[in-house]
């Protein structure tokens, strides 16, 4: 995975995530900087093959993220002979099937809908990571329905938390969700992903930002980019 030497926040976290007996983790670590790898280690580390029964679950705030999470886990699992790993995600062509695989990925609705049919054995689980977890907290019941996951599992489990952000809010959420963990924040100069450049212009008027974004992009070579709006309605102008 060309992986050379770790970054900040495997440095950090890693030595303290594989810790034995395991300990609870609330980590501050913006997308890009190697947090994924970071807990799959940990989860990888932990899994016992012969037993084909989840063992370790991780919740996400969207879909997408969810399969980028179980693609590095399962990448990195990859020489682990027997490892299976499985989205938790609502399927029409296995309805009612039990989820069998050492890991599963998945959002937080869903997990706690499949948890509460008994189709995810929640007895065997012993590690929950929580990804994004300041998004969770900004989308409507995500939260809520974190915390109602984690009543459905062993009282034991190492839980990992994740997020880019340390506001109040999430702060107070993490303190309750992950008790007595050891916390990693990133000093401010350290929060910048290296090789990624941040910047703003400054603009008069709300409708001068589309031709701002043309000649942008008239001094920029790559081929492709995401633009994010605050509206849907500006993604149409």
């Amino acid at each position: 995975m060309n992986f050379r030497k770790p970054s900040k926040i495997q440095e950090k976290a890693l030595p303290l995530l594989l810790l034995d007996p395991p300990t609870n983790m609330i980590a501050q670590s913006q997308s890009g900087t190697g947090k994924t790898a970071a807990f799959s280690l940990n989860i990888l580390s932990r899994i016992d093959i012969s037993r084909v029964e989840p063992q370790a679950l991780a919740l996400a705030p969207s879909r997408e993220l969810a399969r980028q999470i179980l693609g590095v886990i399962t990448h990195m699992g990859q020489f682990m002979e027997g490892l299976k790993t499985m989205a938790a995600i609502p399927d029409p062509s296995r309805r009612n099937q039990r989820f069998e695989a050492h890991v599963l990925v998945g959002t937080p609705g869903t997990v706690q809908e499949q948890l509460r049919r008994k189709l995810i054995r929640a007895e065997s689980i012993k590690i929950l990571v929580l990804d994004e977890a300041d998004n969770m907290l900004d989308q409507q019941g995500l939260g809520e329905q974190c915390t109602r996951v984690k009543t459905l599992l062993p009282k034991d489990i190492q839980t990992v938390l994740f997020s880019a952000t340390f506001p109040p809010a999430v702060i107070n959420y993490a303190n309750r969700f992950a008790p007595n963990a050891n916390v990693l924040t990133l000093a401010h100069e350290e929060l910048t992903i290296e090789g990624i450049k941040q910047l703003y212009i400054d603009i008069d008027k709300d409708n001068d930002k589309y031709a701002t974004l043309l000649k942008f992009y008239g001094l920029m070579t790559q081929a492709s980019s995401i633009i994010f709006v605050r509206v849907s309605e500006t993604t149409q102008m």
